[in-house]
């Protein structure tokens, strides 16, 4: 995550959980991501399977795949520079970005 706040570029974070979703239909979705946003926007997955990913993200995904945009701009951070209690703490996503939830996926 710092690699993302320290770019320029605006990035797409595809977030799913492989625990729930079948392998072989998410990675075409995450295929079409990267594909649709080649030279465009760094594109990243984010499995919600591991808990510390749910710890950190778990407030920002209401629905699985989804995905969370960072807009362009060194100055748009998605991390707070402190760390709490030894975790990563997030800064609010109007700060930095915006969700793109699953249904709008389609559109």
């Amino acid at each position: 995550m710092r690699y993302i706040d320290d770019s320029p570029y605006c990035w797409v974070v595809f977030a799913y959980d492989s625990d729930e979703d079948v392998e072989s239909e998410i990675y075409q979705v995450a295929v079409d991501v990267a594909e649709y946003f080649y030279e465009r926007c760094g594109v990243g997955l984010l499995d919600m399977a591991y808990p510390s990913n749910k710890a950190t993200f778990g407030y920002l995904i209401e629905d699985l795949p989804m995905l969370l945009v960072k807009h362009s701009g060194r100055d748009k951070h998605i991390l707070q520079k402190h760390l709490e209690r030894g975790s990563f703490i997030m800064e609010d996503i109007s700060k930095w970005g915006m969700r793109v939830l699953t249904d709008d996926l389609g559109t």
